[in-house]
């Protein structure tokens, strides 16, 4: 979230001063705070997009994030059920029930393209027995190359002959598996290149807000007449340099201090002695350490 509020705030103040830049985002109050809070806030310009246009996909994921505490609340056990029954019902019931106008919030929670976090938790549910596979560079190679054509076909000629999260989310879970059971291969690797591909990671979320400004401060203002291929080697290296500073002057400080303002809360909460204390607080250092290598 800190990292999205930041490039929200980097837009706006683009928007107030350089809005020639932008294409569709205007400076405007209630989108801004709209953006910020991850509401679906309907604009003429950039339709229930926020002012950061790409963060329209963590709006849903706040909604699916708030379903599958609801969730967990029920039914440890069976959360991911749950979660997929209320991401279904929800579909069903805005899309037959109500008569929604085409500026409602709700319309933007009624498209079926959040069916595709149910695929994301049957990766999740069978990942233990998905890591025990292992497919070989053949099947690996076409699977990859099959889902990819048929993302790139379908958006290249505008077909839309299914539902969005059966003809984009199904060749996508299918990439994410393949990976998956070909992780195999990646344990050979030094830990040099292991640690690369660990940083593409990282930087695979900052990378994606940004990129199509990097994109379009090369395009539009830097070298307008750059070509094609050029303008994504381009675009990929600045992406990814503005990417890694703001990591490391912004992401990592920020988490470093929630973490210590965490634990300290948790200190005030549960006695030293408590095992579900130490626990809990072993595992949240756990996972820093481990985004931060």
């Amino acid at each position: 979230v800190p990292m999205y509020w930041l490039f929200t705030f980097g837009i706006s103040l683009i928007a107030f001063f350089i809005p020639d830049l932008l294409k569709t985002s205007i400076f405007d109050i209630k989108h801004i705070l709209s953006s910020l809070f991850f509401y679906p806030y309907w604009t003429q310009a950039t339709g229930f997009s926020p002012i950061l246009t790409l963060g329209w996909t963590l709006n849903y994921e706040m909604i699916f994030y708030t379903l599958f505490f609801i969730a967990l609340k029920i039914s440890h056990k069976y959360r991911a059920l749950i979660t997929s029954l209320l991401i279904v019902l929800a579909v069903v019931i805005l899309n037959n029930l109500f008569d929604l106008d085409t500026k409602s919030p709700l319309q933007f929670y009624a498209n079926k393209i959040w069916i595709e976090f149910i695929f994301g938790m049957l990766i999740g549910a069978f990942i233990q027995y998905l890591i025990k596979i292992r497919i070989n560079y053949f099947i690996f190679l076409i699977t990859i190359f099959l889902s990819f054509a048929i993302l790139i076909f379908t958006e290249a000629f505008n077909i839309q002959v299914l539902s969005r999260f059966i003809q984009w989310g199904l060749p996508s879970t299918l990439i994410v598996v393949s990976f998956i059971t070909f992780e195999y291969f990646f344990a050979n690797f030094s830990e040099k290149i292991k640690n690369i591909i660990l940083w593409l990671g990282e930087m695979s979320y900052p990378l994606y807000l940004i990129h199509i400004y990097s994109i379009g401060l090369i395009h539009r203002l830097l070298l307008p007449n750059i070509q094609l291929f050029s303008l994504f080697i381009a675009s990929m290296i600045l992406s990814l340099l503005i990417s890694n500073l703001v990591s490391i002057y912004f992401d990592k400080p920020t988490r470093k201090f929630f973490l210590k303002k965490l634990l300290q809360f948790l200190d005030s909460v549960f006695d030293t002695s408590q095992i579900s204390g130490v626990i809990i607080k072993s595992s949240i250092r756990f996972n820093y350490h481990q985004r931060n290598f």
